[in-house]
């Protein structure tokens, strides 16, 4: 929605008709008026500073929108990409991370996954926390949905209404749509990246950690265990990663530095190694 662009030319126009059709107005309104002086153009600037107050409104719900796409990513990266039990529980109980793998019970997120359905639910929340303080004495419920692409679209309950105040008289209102339609081109190839690197290492950490009990290989098994192979593994693919380890339970930061939204965003997740 670009009403920015179009706005002041538009208004520019609007303004001229609105001044010079109120003469006739304003004239009527002094025979009324029992004598009192009225000043020409009062009513037409009751009316312009209540469409630019409209405009900055709309504005402003464009400018959350976006804002909350922004938020609900970074929000939906630290939860490692999940909002729902994957693993048997949400976080891990020792800090609090999203839990990717879970030797013991062999559960694992590197299937085929749905990063839209994942991350909607952050990206409303951050809208609705944005609008709860928005600086207009305006109230609306929004039916909000976040598509590929990404679009994130918002359908109002109502419309908002303002009202156009003469002489603190309340001569009218002026009513607006504040249905909103934002377009972000975004991809997950940053996460899809670091699921499909971190589940390779776990396969091969696994895989040669069984043939060196076997004898097959020239190492040790205690060399290989996943909670050493892992670490050093993941660091040597991705410098950027950072591990942290816990009671033999992994936590990972990858911090990337997001070009499009022009901010860093942190993903962060956790690998169960316990038995």
């Amino acid at each position: 929605m670009n009403k920015k662009a179009i706005f002041y030319p538009v208004l520019f126009f609007f303004t001229l008709i609105i001044l010079s059709t109120s003469f006739y107005y304003l004239e009527i309104v002094d025979t009324t008026n029992q004598g009192k002086p009225e000043f020409i153009g009062e009513a037409s600037v009751s009316i312009v500073n209540t469409i630019v107050e409209s405009e900055e409104i709309l504005t402003y719900i464009d400018e959350i929108a976006r804002l909350s796409i922004i938020e609900g990513l970074s929000r939906f990266y630290e939860n490692g990409g999940l909002t729902n039990t994957i693993c048997g529980q949400n976080k891990n109980e020792i800090l609090n991370y999203n839990v990717w793998y879970k030797l013991k019970d062999g559960c694992s997120i590197s299937g085929k996954r749905n990063y839209i359905e994942g991350l909607q639910p952050y990206v409303q929340q951050s809208f609705t926390e944005f609008l709860s303080n928005n600086p207009y004495d305006f109230n609306a419920q929004y039916a909000l949905k976040v598509e590929p692409g990404i679009h994130f679209s918002g359908t109002s309950d109502k419309s908002v209404v303002l009202p156009i105040i003469k002489d603190d008289i309340l001569v009218g209102e002026y009513k607006i749509d504040p249905n909103f339609k934002e377009t972000i081109i975004y991809d997950f190839s940053h996460l899809n990246e670091l699921i499909i690197n971190t589940f390779g290492v776990i396969g091969d950490c696994q895989r040669d950690f069984d043939l060196a009990r076997q004898g097959k290989l020239d190492r040790q098994p205690e060399d290989l265990m996943l909670s050493v192979c892992i670490p050093d593994r993941l660091k040597s693919i991705i410098p950027e990663i950072k591990i942290e380890q816990k009671e033999n339970v992994l936590f990972i930061d990858y911090k990337i530095n997001d070009f499009f939204f022009n901010q860093p965003l942190v993903i962060k997740y956790s690998l169960d190694l316990r038995t």
